[in-house]
């Protein structure tokens, strides 16, 4: 999924959910925004979302209510077709490395390195 589309969870009360937190578990952002992730963050910063990590219905609700499912859509659900609102939620980021990459015993001259990272939004670090 697209971090875009985490960032706009949201909880029951239908306003934004996600928040950036430091390791003491103070808010830095509130609700989180794509500007706030950034290379001056820490590695121990994280993304704190409306719904707990053994809430697997209210996480899934959360992503939902961002991406603009009616709430009427979301209670049907497995029964209601979710298709209509999930098309553009995917994302592939990835780091293009250039030509000059190299491996041990490999001719790389004119080789591209292609670096990809994968979102999921739904991978806690941990729970508070």
């Amino acid at each position: 999924m697209s971090v875009q589309s985490v960032l706009q969870e949201q909880g029951p009360d239908g306003r934004p959910g996600v928040q950036l937190m430091n390791k003491s578990g103070d808010p830095l952002a509130d609700p989180a925004t794509l500007a706030d992730l950034n290379a001056s963050g820490q590695t121990t910063d994280d993304l704190e979302y409306p719904a707990v990590l053994p809430d697997k219905t209210g996480q899934r609700d959360a992503f939902l209510r961002g991406i603009r499912v009616p709430e009427a859509t979301i209670n049907a659900w497995p029964n209601a077709d979710l298709s209509p609102y999930v098309r553009n939620t995917g994302q592939i980021y990835f780091h293009d490395g250039g030509t000059h990459c190299a491996y041990a015993g490999g001719k790389t001259v004119g080789d591209r390195a292609l670096q990809y990272w994968f979102f999921y939004g739904l991978n806690y670090r941990h729970e508070r």
